[in-house]
């Protein structure tokens, strides 16, 4: 896979350099076809925008936050990024680049507080 250079705006007027390789395993191909809809050509488009844009656990509201921290407590060394109602479950490997593991539904118990964040990050009230 090529590497993957080219600049992404995240958030409004601050520029990221993605310098990174991101590889799609045959499970995380898998998944995101079931979970997401996706073909593999339209997962390899957006693997680099998950990985910029996706919300790390820090960034996330509490109960979303706390969830993730329990994922991260069964599965050490993965790296977590929620984008749309999906998880996306990566292991970054400082050799290889990362590695899409697998996809997972937000629950649904926990879709109202992150509409609630993504609603705010977007220039709503509440």
């Amino acid at each position: 896979m090529p590497q993957l250079d080219h600049i992404i705006v995240h958030p409004p007027s601050t520029l990221v350099l993605i310098m990174s390789l991101i590889y799609l395993t045959d499970h995380g191909a898998l998944r995101a076809r079931q979970r997401c809809g996706w073909p593999e050509a339209a997962l390899h488009r957006m693997l680099d925008r998950i990985v910029a844009f996706g919300a790390s656990p820090a960034k996330c509201p509490p109960a979303v936050a706390q969830w993730l921290e329990e994922l991260s407590g069964m599965h050490p060394h993965r790296e977590f990024r929620v984008y749309g109602n999906h998880v996306f479950v990566f292991q970054p490997e400082t050799e290889t680049g990362w590695h899409l593991i697998t996809v997972l539904h937000l629950p649904r118990e926990l879709l109202r507080a992150w509409h609630r964040q993504l609603h705010r990050w977007l220039g709503g009230a509440k």
